[in-house]
Formats: structure tokens, sequence, C-alpha cells
């Protein structure tokens, strides 16, 4: 796992671009790994979380989510998020993150973020809010890689990049 150092100019940088333009911040933050991001997250208010989630990809801010501590609480900045951005960072998460998350709302914010998911993504998520957190059901991945055994990298390869 890679290492992110910060320092207090990088958060006075990203305090100081939240005062200007969303593109300004958008070209500011794209210098960043979800990971600072996250860990920037935990000296900003929660509009300006919002803000920011709001500006990024959708795969970005799945992995803002995925790496911010708990103590930050994910689960209200995602609940105060519009349904349909809500809905995309959810389905853009890991099955065990999207778990982790959704699993510290209130019974009733947790079914209507589930309501707003696909049937498959919403069964896989309530299956595994089953398990208590640090049982290995909680802390499993349901998500896998199929490989067929019979293939060679070699034959993939040109099957697959050739080129004319």
């Amino acid at each position: 796992m890679q290492s992110y150092e910060l320092d207090k100019s990088d958060v006075t940088r990203i305090k100081t671009a939240l005062n200007g333009s969303d593109n300004q911040l958008a070209v500011i933050l794209d210098e960043y790994h979800a990971s600072e991001i996250a860990i920037l997250f935990e000296s900003l208010t929660k509009e300006d979380r919002q803000r920011i989630i709001n500006l990024l990809p959708v795969e970005t801010a799945s992995e803002i989510f995925a790496e911010m501590h708990e103590e930050a609480h994910p689960e209200e900045l995602l609940f105060q998020l519009h349904p349909d951005k809500r809905t995309e960072i959810v389905e853009e998460l890991d099955y065990d993150d999207a778990t982790d998350i959704i699993s510290q709302l209130e019974e009733h914010e947790q079914k209507e973020i589930l309501e707003d998911l696909s049937e498959d993504d919403a069964s896989h998520i309530r299956n595994l809010m089953r398990y208590d957190e640090d049982t290995a059901g909680g802390l499993m991945n349901t998500e896998f890689i199929r490989i067929q055994l019979h293939l060679k990298k070699k034959g993939c390869y040109r099957r697959n990049y050739q080129t004319k």
C-alpha cells in the first residue's frame, strides 16, 4: 500500500481552492489521490466535503468513501448527497465497503439507499448486513474474479489485443 504524505500546506491549499470556483477547485483536487483527499476531509466542514464529492467523478468519490475513517462519518456525507449521486457512488463501491458505510445509518436511511440500488446490488449488501461487523461474514468481500484454466497468457494477449 502506498503511503501519502500530507502537511498543513495541503490543507491550506484545498481550503484556499474552496474559496474559488468549482473549476479551480477541480483542477487542484485532480493533483491529489483519493486517499489523500479522504485524509484532508478530516479537517474540512461537512459542506466542503459535500461540494468536493459532488465535483469529483464517481470513481474517485467512491474511492474516497472507501478510504474515509469511520470517525469522519462517511455514512452522513453519503446520505446528504443527491439520491442519484449517492446511488452511483454506492454501486461503484465494493460490497463490503458499501455495507460498512450503509450499516452505520439509521434503518429508514438504509432502506432509502437500498431501494435506489439495483436489486442485485441491494441483495448483496443486505446479505452482508446480516453479519456483525467484526465477524468473518462482516469482513468478507463476496466479489471474485473467475479465470478459465485453459487460457494461456500469450493466447489471451494475441486474441484480445492484436493490432492490424
